[in-house]
Formats: C-alpha cells, structure tokens, sequence
C-alpha cells in the first residue's frame, strides 16, 4: 500500500492529479549558478509578465538545493524551505478551491516576486523573492505566475570556453575513474578491502585513499592522484609484509617496537605505516592471519 502524506493528501483532495504529483518527484530543482559565467545581464527588464509555471527551473541559492526534486524541497528534505511560509500559502488553498487558488498566482493584487530569465535557454529561476509561491504554483500545476523579470542573454565566446573547460573536465573524469578503478583491483588483489574510498584490512579501516573534493579542471589533478594512489598502494604492501614479520613477537614486546618505529623514524612514510600497524595491533583485530 502508497502511503500518502497530509501535503499529497490534500493536493488529491483539492484536484491535483496524481501524475503531477509522480512528475513533481521526478523533477530536479536546476541551479543557474553556472549560467552567471557565460551569460550578460540585460538591462531591459518587463514588469508583470505572465509566466508559464513549467519553464521555472530553480529557486535562490539560499532556498534550493540542486539535483533535489521539487517534491523533496515541497516536503522540507531539501532546501531551505520556511516552513511558516510555506504553510501560509497552504493555508490559503485549504481555504479556498483549486480554481480560485490558480487565479491568485495572475491575480492583479499578487505580490510582486522576481524571476530570472536565460532567453537563450528559455529557463526561468527565482531572483530575490518568490521561492515558496514558485513551489505553491508547481504544486498545483498552475499554468502562469505573474513576476518581474530580469533578463540574461548568453555570451557566445565566454560559452564556447565554457563548453571546452566542460569537455576537459569530463575527460580528467574518465581518467581518473579508470585510475581508481586500477588502484582498487590491485588493492583487492593484495587482500584488502574497499569501503566507500577507505581501505579496510579485516574490518580495521586504515587509509582513505580518494579525496572529497576533487578538482577536475586542474592540470594537475591527475599527476597528483596517480602519485598519491602509488604512494598508498605502496604503503600498504609494506604493512602487510611487516605485518607477517612482525605477529610471533610477544605483543608487548611488538607493540613497543612499532611506537620506537613511529617516533625515531626520519622517513615520514615509514612513519605512516607503522601508524597503521600500530592500529591493527592496539585493537587486536587481525589474529592467526596466514
């Protein structure tokens, strides 16, 4: 059974249909982040234009969140909705038909809210004001919403370097995910384990070997990657080795070495190493390993 909540209850109530609904949650809420680095703001704007509802892509950086549905922001997932708001305008509905709702969002008395408008693109995003009546209208599936419009219009050299940077980007990509994908086969083969761009040995995890953020657009990136995933591949095939050298010492005796190793030692590889040995034995969690 569907279970349904009290915004998608009332929505069916009020005559909403269930497919918009369906495509509402399919949606993803766009950021025009990207669009301020190839477009021109365009001193002419129009006031009052009649808007149509479905060409409205995204909501201010501070309200949306980008590749979240709008059922997701609608539902306060995503996003920095207003909850009090948000329930105002549903307020408004519950007290008054579908119909009459839809004609608020033209009507000559609605609050002015802004929109920007990409004409190349023919996308529409909130500007200063008009998150949750953007989402309001989307719920309902309004066809218009009245706004003042900011107009952008595209600047054809500064996107045609963004289109090439886009390419670069997506090429770094491909690489460095087939250098990954190298790095994990080869760990794997060594006898340890993948979790999340963390290598575990038996449970204990020891090294994050992919950073976060990743900077694709660097020519540097993967020169950098590469030497970091040699190093840590490195660093691992010597801890499993020193491992088995070092498990039929008495453990007081091992544990003692490993902390002289760590502190003595110049090298701050080695350093690293015995970091990790020192882990795996302080927990005790790798016993009669063969």
């Amino acid at each position: 059974m569907i279970e349904i909540n009290a915004l998608e209850e009332l929505l069916l109530r009020k005559g909403v249909k269930q497919e918009h609904i369906l495509d509402l949650s399919n949606e993803k809420v766009k950021s025009d982040k990207v669009y301020r680095s190839f477009f021109d703001y365009d001193p002419h704007y129009d006031a009052e234009v009649l808007v149509p509802v479905n060409k409205i892509k995204g909501l201010t950086f501070s309200r949306g969140k980008e590749n979240y549905s709008w059922w997701d922001h609608a539902n306060m997932k995503a996003g920095n909705i207003d909850p009090h708001k948000f329930r105002g305008l549903q307020e408004k509905l519950e007290e008054t038909t579908l119909v009459e709702f839809e004609k608020w969002f033209v009507d000559k008395n609605f609050p002015m809210m802004q929109l920007y408008y990409y004409e190349d693109f023919d996308e529409y995003y909130v500007g200063s004001d008009g998150n949750h009546r953007s989402i309001w209208a989307k719920l309902i599936d309004a066809k218009y919403i009245k706004a003042e419009i900011v107009k952008y219009r595209i600047n054809h050299q500064r996107y045609e370097k963004y289109k090439l940077h886009e390419k670069e980007k997506q090429k770094n990509h491909e690489k460095i995910e087939l250098l990954k994908k190298n790095f994990e086969k080869d760990i794997q083969d060594f006898g340890f384990t993948i979790k999340e761009n963390n290598v575990e040995f038996h449970g204990e995890l020891l090294v994050n070997y992919f950073p976060e953020n990743i900077d694709l657009t660097h020519p540097a990136t993967l020169k950098i990657l590469e030497k970091r995933l040699a190093n840590t591949a490195n660093h691992l095939l010597i801890l499993k080795s020193e491992y088995y050298k070092l498990k039929s010492i008495p453990s007081i005796i091992r544990y003692i070495y490993i902390l002289a190793r760590i502190n003595l030692s110049a090298s701050y590889n080695k350093r690293i190493i015995y970091e990790m040995l020192r882990k795996l034995y302080k927990k005790n969690r790798i016993k009669n390993i063969v």
